[in-house]
């Protein structure tokens, strides 16, 4: 007698569940897991946009793009400043001296110093510790630097606020990509980094009113308390985000990483879907067998194959390049050369400071 599976054998029809092999052979390259991961997602497409599952992702989402609108609005705000009477002659600055270029440089000095905690503390502690210790070390920082009344004091905030963007960003990316569900990855890490542009815009486009507040120190200072505002959100909201699966599972806890899977990646939350599998399967393969990835040191993994090798050497030239392009020449000082161009009005040089960005 015909067991059920014969049935559907002797019918011509199937189940789309049993279009999906249970137990698959491992992949030999990335287009046959793509198409093992298509026919997932034909079972199990995941959580509608509106459903409070995907709300929840979004409101997750959001909050690490704070990381990324901190730094593009630390990153731009002391361009509109350097402009201001106000500040330069409250510390006795001048648009391109070498006392400004410290002020400007000290930030980057910060961010690379930042590389050191953000190697360490992700894998130590976990993504959220890792971006709470950053964003919380950019609130103080925004707080010294919105209070300085010495350049010192004024040039320490500079610094931390540089560190924090370095740790939190680089923690804010890794957490995202491993915790989106995969078909929306992509449009999900553009978001995180157009939020640089947000923080940038609403930078300038603030400086353009509170410029206007001659003789007033609130003119540069509430714009660096601001700074403190992104920050923030992730400092008070980041703990009620879940923690990476991927860490998860590092760490010893497998079940606990299939069961955040199973919640936002599974329409059913089913912790043996077919994409919660896959995912399952991905993470296990891109664990370090040695453990390299738990020893912050260790770099061999970014030189250990060829395509390793490319990877990482075509980071760092985006880095260089995008540098060398000039950017971070525009970024910092555009009003000053607005004002060696012959544009004498301080709300002008703002107004096209915004417009730029």
């Amino acid at each position: 007698m015909a067991g059920p599976k014969d049935s559907a054998s002797i019918d011509g029809k199937a189940s789309p569940a049993e279009h999906y092999d249970a137990k698959p052979q491992a992949p030999t390259s990335a287009a046959e897991r793509q198409e093992r991961m298509a026919a997932a997602l034909a079972i199990d497409p995941g959580h509608k946009t509106w459903s409070w599952r995907g709300i929840q992702s979004i409101l997750i989402t959001l909050c690490v793009c704070c990381c990324s609108g901190d730094s593009g609005f630390d990153g731009t705000v002391m361009g509109g400043i350097n402009t201001m009477n106000q500040y330069q002659q409250y510390f006795g600055m001048s648009g391109a001296g070498a006392k400004t270029g410290i002020v400007f440089g000290i930030f980057t000095v910060g961010a690379l110093v930042g590389a050191i905690p953000a190697s360490y503390l992700p894998d130590r502690f976990g993504r959220r510790a890792s971006m709470f210790f950053g964003n919380a070390i950019l609130v103080i920082g925004a707080v010294v630097t919105a209070t300085a009344t010495h350049r010192a004091t004024f040039i320490g905030g500079r610094f931390l606020t540089g560190l924090g963007v370095g740790c939190a960003g680089a923690s804010a990316k890794s957490y995202l990509v491993e915790i989106v569900p995969p078909q929306t990855r992509g449009f999900w890490l553009g978001v995180l980094n157009s939020f640089y542009y947000v923080g940038q815009m609403t930078a300038t486009g603030m400086m353009v009113a509170t410029g206007r507040w001659t003789g007033n120190e609130l003119s540069w200072r509430l714009p660096l308390y601001i700074q403190a505002v992104p920050a923030g959100i992730n400092v008070i909201f980041v703990f009620l985000c879940p923690e990476s699966p991927r860490w998860l599972y590092a760490n010893g806890q497998k079940d606990k990483a299939r069961s955040i899977l199973a919640k936002l990646h599974s329409a059913t939350n089913d912790p043996y879907s077919p994409v919660v599998e896959i995912e399952m399967e991905e993470i296990e393969e891109k664990t370090s067998l040695d453990g390299t990835d738990k020893r912050f040191w260790d770099f061999r993994g970014l030189f250990r194959s060829a395509t390793d090798r490319y990877r990482t050497y075509m980071v760092i030239m985006i880095g260089a390049f995008g540098q060398l392009s000039g950017n971070g020449l525009i970024t910092y000082f555009l009003p000053v050369l607005l004002e060696q161009a012959g544009i004498t009005s301080q709300n002008r040089r703002l107004t096209l400071n915004f417009v730029n960005s």
